[in-house]
């Protein structure tokens, strides 16, 4: 949802001018009527400092070391709003660290302990109408381990890092009316919800444009009014469809906006092993450990955007959960998270002492069974890390995207661990929860947790779910964006973002992805971005360079228009769920280097020179760099090549167009790396189908490689010169409908004879009716030929299977239109008629569904079993036929 902007009537928009921190930092319940007072405050009287950046962080301003004991004084002016007066004025911090006082007017409106956690003040009574209004905040942050602390220290170095003094999130102030919506707790199900809003007793939802009346709760000491709905139709949250539900609750004077996900977490024993499931289904969370950590300012990004950026980045690679380690993020993150499609595992953060000996070194030798009843005995330390926790859980509790908490981490802190499980459960029976991330394991836990740095990964499962809550920390240093340029810190040790990418590849392929089919349920690689010394990030701590990009490409499907394109015809086509990968870093060398799962290696030279020949992978590259050279000029500079480790989920032979799809994803390599994306998507198409028929040698149409240049659902039409496309924008999901491919287990990789009759039998009736292709007339024409070539068939210069095939190309030309415009129109039953009617006429006109001479094979049997399907709305063979895969359009309520 878009979250409300800062207030148009306020005197201080200035504030916006001096902070890229405006972002309205509460998504979850967002009110109109609010002030950021971000920006420019006096600091310690004599010194300006940026707002809501920490003191020793560059953006702030003031950048240097605070000592222990020093008193940080913060202090602004505001204006209230003329349309707030008769309303309470709530002030808010997201975080100060560590013991903040704030005054108002020079009285004293609260003070707060603690460093990670929001809090407020309604400071109506304390505001001069009218007039300008002081804040001061005095803060003190002696690092007082008794409070949560993270990874600060004092002499920072190796895995611990520059530490946070004062205000670091957000201050704001809203208006709202006497009596109030305070807080909302939301609980969902696969097909419910139900929203608890406190501080009122009656009120009204609109969810979906229906609205509800809100109940009073008189079973609970605070005042909450609540509702369950049940939602017709669900759409469940997942990290690959993120949907959120929106809505808005009214009450008296009061109105708030939020959203909910739905979605549930679960663990099951699936195939002999305990499974972590959500939405009732196995899911495998494969994730990065996210710090939270920027160069310029420590604990806050430059700005809202960045967590963005980080979260898609994160994605383009292929991952799904990020580990938020020791550190609550502002709002915004989690949020991102939410509508973006990201898992999030949070870390509490640890407080009490570290000890190097007891919480490392003992357990990297083998020792990781001790028990925790005994330790960290000060009983203050330990009741401020359970109410730390507590209000932790609350203060997230609503985001979709959190789906396992983690208590203690390598024993950091660690006490009473199974306590501390019982604690966290009664506040939350939903999510997964981690007590004893690596090591130190107690009784009560969901997960069995464990890291593992120095060692191959060797892991059997057991009785409960596996996770691998830490791994990897290879680093690769980039000496121009590293924060220490004499040292190196990470746990392997890489040259240049090749190597990396070499090393990541083998350890993933060989250690991790074998695990899954054992057991293993998550994984999280450390880490997403360099800290400070730490070079073992994904990212460079400056976020300048991403140390290898991941390019994502599809197959091709072909929902109506089979084989049409060649003759100058119309296809209905989208792209296939099923995806192709290359994982791209520079080699500082001059050539290409494919690595691609189930081929040899092979390298290409990036002037062409090197030519490998017809009807290789590698001529295919030299193809596409000779058709960039002669469109835009040969790729300049030295030493500026790559290497590409592809993966792909599209077979080889399942009509699917594997071999496009390596085409596209190289082109879209090249164009991106060499030059400046000036490609458009036809011209990529071009440039490899010509790769495809001229270096490879196989002749082809464009069809495929247009289809998945385009990447969208679209209308492609073959009858010019130059391919003319429109986008179709449908939604399957929204009318109950699934697009299904089911792979045969058929290969048509050995069917070149065959594919290579039904264009030829085309253009032979074409060459009778005096024409270069079919489409070079319209249908009505043909069928007024229809007697002429009928004769034709009689007297030998024809067969009949020819004339059937031009038949099917007229019908079919027209059906992929109808079908078209009836998704166009939102007639699905049209639609899915003309699906059912392209299929029957590749069986019956085409005819490459069996061999000659061949009664039955996988593709036949495959399209028999789902006609007789009662799911099963529409079906037919997918691509080029004889073999690969069928296209099915399923109900997605009927099993």
């Amino acid at each position: 949802m878009q979250s409300s902007k800062n207030n148009k009537n306020s005197k201080e928009d200035k504030t916006k001018k001096d902070s890229s921190w405006n972002a309205y930092p509460r998504p979850q319940l967002v009110r109109d009527k609010w002030v950021c007072l971000n920006g420019k405050w006096t600091f310690n009287r004599d010194e300006k400092i940026l707002v809501p950046f920490c003191p020793e962080s560059e953006l702030s301003g003031i950048c240097r070391r605070i000592e222990s004991g020093e008193l940080l004084v913060y202090e602004r002016k505001f204006m209230i709003p003329d349309d707030w007066k008769g309303m309470r004025t709530i002030l808010h911090f997201g975080a100060v660290d560590q013991k903040a006082s704030v005054y108002i007017n020079n009285k004293i409106a609260g003070t707060h302990e603690g460093g990670y956690l929001p809090f407020s003040f309604d400071i109506t009574d304390f505001l001069i109408e009218g007039k300008n209004n002081k804040i001061k905040v005095e803060v003190v942050d002696d690092l007082d381990h008794k409070y949560p602390w993270g990874k600060q220290k004092r002499e920072n170095g190796g895995m611990w890092y520059t530490p946070v003094s004062g205000i670091w999130q957000t201050v704001w102030i809203e208006a709202v009316p006497q009596t109030y919506i305070e807080s909302l707790k939301i609980d969902v199900g696969l097909s419910w919800v139900e929203i608890r809003a406190y501080g009122i007793d009656t009120g009204t939802i609109t969810l979906l444009e229906e609205k509800h009346k809100l109940i009073k709760e008189t079973e609970t000491e605070s005042l909450c009014a609540s509702i369950h709905i049940d939602i017709r139709k669900p759409q469940l949250w997942t990290p690959e469809d993120p949907h959120l539900y929106e809505f808005t609750i009214e009450s008296g004077d009061d109105k708030i906006k939020s959203y909910f996900a739905l979605r549930t977490l679960s663990i099951k024993e699936i195939g002999g092993y305990q499974r972590l499931c959500l939405n009732e289904e196995p899911y495998f969370f494969n994730g990065v450990l996210d710090q939270g950590y920027w160069e310029e300012g420590i604990y806050t990004p430059p700005e809202p955007e960045c967590f963005e950026r980080d979260i898609l980045a994160m994605k383009s690679l292929g991952f799904n959960t990020l580990r938020k380690h020791i550190k609550i993020e502002p709002e915004q993150f989690y949020y991102d998270c939410d509508r973006l499609g990201m898992v999030v595992f949070q870390d509490m953060v640890n407080n009490s002492e570290y000890s190097f000996i007891r919480d490392s070194v003992i357990p990297i030798i083998g020792i990781k069974s001790l028990s925790d009843k005994n330790r960290h005995t000060n009983p203050e330390s330990r009741r401020i890390f359970l109410e730390s926790m507590e209000r932790t859980v609350k203060h997230l509790y609503n985001h979709p995207s959190i789906c396992y908490w983690t208590i203690f981490n390598e024993g950091w802190g660690q006490f009473c661990a199974d306590k501390a499980y019982d604690r966290l459960r009664a506040l939350d029976l939903t999510r997964f929860i981690d007590s004893t991330s690596g090591w130190f394991r107690q009784k009560k836990s969901d997960v069995d947790s464990h890291h593992i740095y120095f060692k191959p990964v060797n892991l059997t499962a057991g009785k409960k779910p596996l996770v691998l809550s830490e791994f990897g920390g290879y680093a690769c240093r980039l000496i121009d964006h590293c924060f220490n340029k004499e040292k190196i810190y990470g746990y392997k040790k890489f040259e240049n973002e090749a190597a990396l990418l070499e090393g990541m590849g083998k350890l993933y392929d060989e250690q991790i992805l074998p695990l899954i089919d054992k057991g293993l349920c998550a994984a999280i690689y450390t880490q997403l971005s360099d800290v400070e010394d730490e070079t073992n990030g994904l990212l460079t701590y400056d976020r300048k360079v991403q140390k290898f990009k991941a390019y994502i490409g599809t197959g091709r499907i072909e929902i109506i228009g089979n084989h049409t394109d060649h003759q100058g015809g119309r296809v209905l086509v989208a792209p296939t769920e099923q995806k192709i990968r290359a994982y791209v870093a520079d080699n500082y060398r001059d050539v290409i280097r494919i690595v691609s799962e189930g081929f040899e290696p092979f390298e290409v030279s990036l002037d062409g020179e090197n030519y490998h020949g017809k009807g290789t992978s590698a001529s295919l590259v030299e193809g596409i760099l000779a058709g960039f050279a002669e469109l835009y000029g040969k790729i300049e500079g030295e030493r500026n090549g790559f290497d590409a480790h592809i993966k792909s989920e599209i077979g080889v032979g399942s009509g699917l167009s594997s071999s496009a799809a390596f085409e596209v994803l190289i082109a879209r390599i090249i164009n991106d790396r060499y030059y400046d994306s000036k490609a458009d998507p036809v011209q990529i198409a071009k440039i490899s189908m010509l790769a495809e028929t001229e270096y490879y040698g196989k002749p082809c149409g464009m069809q495929d490689q247009l289809a998945i240049s385009l990447g969208r659902m679209a209308l492609l039409d073959f009858s010019s010169r130059e391919p003319e496309y429109e986008f179709i924008d449908f939604d399957f999901d929204a009318v109950g409908l699934e697009m299904k491919i089911v792979n045969t287990d058929s290969s048509h990789d050995n069917m070149d004879e065959e594919f290579a009759s039904i264009p030829g039998d085309m253009y032979k009736v074409a060459e009778l009716m005096g024409i270069n292709k079919l489409g070079d007339i319209n249908i009505d024409r043909f069928y007024k030929n229809l007697p002429i070539l009928e004769k034709k068939v009689e007297d030998g210069e024809i067969t009949k299977l020819q004339l059937d095939r031009a038949k099917h190309f007229y019908d079919e030309n027209e059906r992929v239109l109808a079908g078209a415009v009836a998704l166009q129109a939102g007639r699905v039953e049209r639609f899915l008629a003309c699906v059912n009617e392209s299929g029957l006429s590749s069986e019956k006109l085409l005819k490459n569904i069996l061999p000659e001479g061949v009664k039955e094979n996988p593709l036949s049997l495959t399209l028999k079993e789902y006609k007789n399907r009662p799911e099963a709305l529409a079906l037919k063979l997918e691509g080029g036929g004889f073999g690969g895969s069928i296209l099915v359009f399923e109900n997605k309520y009927v099993k």
